[in-house]
């Protein structure tokens, strides 16, 4: 048999951190003659957890202003009037010789000085916290201007681009030759480009990619086709089908790295999105529900909208996923999504193709009215699909559940009449949210909902339609966030668990 495969360009790129200068090496007078590397000391200022928490109001979420891999970052004000960003390390993103390391890592860290690198201003190592103190470049990041603030973008001139250019390029280059040995970044994004008030560029989290993991090996995951699912002509076909998956790139799919075909095996290999499914941080891991704030949502939404209007506007002939849910909404570690099995159903010539009913395609309380009724799925089945999946992130409930009342059981059936309702809507909110959201911006992701789930698939609007709406959406909370906490425009619970509208 011919073993095909198809490689993956990816690379593992070590990361080796700034030298600690005059290190010390001291021979300890111990049992095996142990050798201990006593490093310079560390020039960022130490904090406690307890001073961190006062500055942060407890780690609130209104404080909340990033999330990365490592933690989430909070917006944190002393009381001398100084305002800071706290990077609160996530324990989980720590293995136990790293957590040992942190020490080392903080030293190589507030040893980097440059103007177009975010400075470490401080550290605390207690209680078992990890957290990083840097300095608060508070007019957001270039990825924010450039993405989300229409009202913003028109600062960045020309000229005012370049210098974002240069100034990044000038920390690279400081990063790459004149750090020895070089420091590389492994996570350069605009979202960790920050921009001051005259729009100079400092670039975020250099060096805290020593504190991930360091391995050689790539971990992927791999698809293994079940025989009995595929008749011969589909059989005969997979290469064909893997030539369409292969070629289908957005940020926000996953995609295909490989496969096999052979010994009457049919194998794919994807990259391994790490962070578990939309479905099961909804439904299954309480622990970490908590992480979907209302922004995360929105942006879990709109990620997934624009994997949509790719397959359905931008492929041709156009791809109909046929399997839309949220256990197919794969999270990496910043809660970005990334839509899994795209292309699976094949690569549809025509739109308007029919399927049979028996065929496994779909998936119970995410089908469409027409699929159900006659076996027709066409990419507005898709569109319903993503407006059930919306339903999800709203309510925090599953798409059916038999668990709950005959009339609450289907949350499409249960939902859609309350929709336009303001009062029976609050009501309807996720309680993991605990109230933290802008009243104006539930509204309005309803009518987006509203519209995906309309019986009549004629009605549904296209997916660009949709993206263009949680755009709209997005770029509005992103003025909310930027107003003084008075004005914030979020719901807050009364003592008598009424909601407050505070939205401007």
């Amino acid at each position: 048999m011919q073993e095909q495969r198809v490689k993956s360009t990816a690379t593992v790129v070590d990361l080796k951190p700034p030298p600690a200068e005059n290190e010390l090496v001291e021979r300890m007078q111990g049992k095996n003659g142990s050798v201990k590397r006593v490093k310079s000391p560390i020039t960022a200022a130490p904090y406690t957890v307890a001073a961190l928490q006062m500055a942060t109001n407890s780690f609130s979420q209104e404080n909340i202003v990033g999330e990365g891999s490592l933690g989430r970052v909070y917006r944190a004000e002393f009381s001398n009037g100084k305002i800071m960003a706290i990077k609160k390390i996530d324990n989980a993103a720590l293995s136990l010789q790293e957590e040992d390391n942190f020490l080392e890592a903080v030293s190589n860290m507030s040893r980097l000085r440059h103007p177009n690198i975010v400075p470490l201003a401080g550290y605390c190592a207690e209680h078992g916290q990890r957290l990083l103190v840097f300095d608060y470049i508070g007019n957001g990041s270039l990825h924010d201007m450039l993405h989300f603030a229409d009202d913003r973008r028109e600062m960045l001139t020309w000229n005012a681009r370049v210098r974002v250019a240069l100034g990044t390029a000038r920390a690279l280059e400081y990063l790459h030759e004149v750090c020895l040995p070089s420091v590389v970044h492994r996570n350069f994004k605009s979202a960790n480009i920050l921009l001051d008030e005259e729009l100079n560029p400092h670039l975020s989290d250099s060096g805290l990619a020593a504190l991930t993991p360091n391995t050689e090996r790539q971990i992927m995951a791999i698809k293994k086709i079940d025989n009995a699912a595929l008749s011969l002509q589909e059989e005969d076909n997979f290469l064909e089908a893997v030539s369409n998956m292969s070629r289908l790139r957005h940020p926000n799919i996953v995609p295909l790295a490989g496969y096999c075909a052979e010994h009457g095996q049919r194998l794919l290999v994807f990259d391994y999105i790490g962070n578990g499914s939309l479905h099961d941080m909804l439904h299954f891991a309480d622990d970490r529900r908590e992480m979907l704030t209302w922004n995360a949502r929105v942006r879990v939404a709109l990620g997934t909208a624009r994997a949509l209007e790719y397959l359905h506007e931008v492929c041709l002939p156009s791809v109909v996923h046929r399997n839309f849910k949220s256990a197919n909404i794969l999270l990496d570690e910043e809660l970005n999504p990334h839509l899994s099995d795209c292309g699976l159903a094949a690569l549809t010539p025509n739109t308007e193709r029919q399927v049979s009913s028996t065929q496994m395609v779909g998936s119970f309380g995410y089908s469409a009215p027409e699929f159900t009724l006659s076996g027709i799925y066409t990419v507005k089945s898709d569109v319903y699909s993503f407006g059930v999946v919306m339903l999800e992130l709203l309510t925090g409930r599953k798409p059916l559940d038999s668990s709950r009342v005959r009339t609450e059981q289907s949350l499409v059936r249960w939902a859609t009449p309350q929709l336009h309702d303001i009062d029976a809507l609050a009501k309807m909110v996720d309680p993991a949210l605990n109230g933290m959201y802008p009243a104006k911006s539930l509204s309005r992701f309803a009518d987006i909902i509203a519209l995906c789930v309309q019986p009549e698939p004629e009605f549904r609007p296209p997916m660009s339609e949709v993206v263009q709406a949680l755009v709209r959406l997005m770029q509005r909370a992103s003025v909310v966030k930027r107003r003084s906490s008075d004005e914030s425009g979020f719901v807050f619970k009364t003592p008598d668990h009424e909601a407050t509208d505070m939205s401007y």
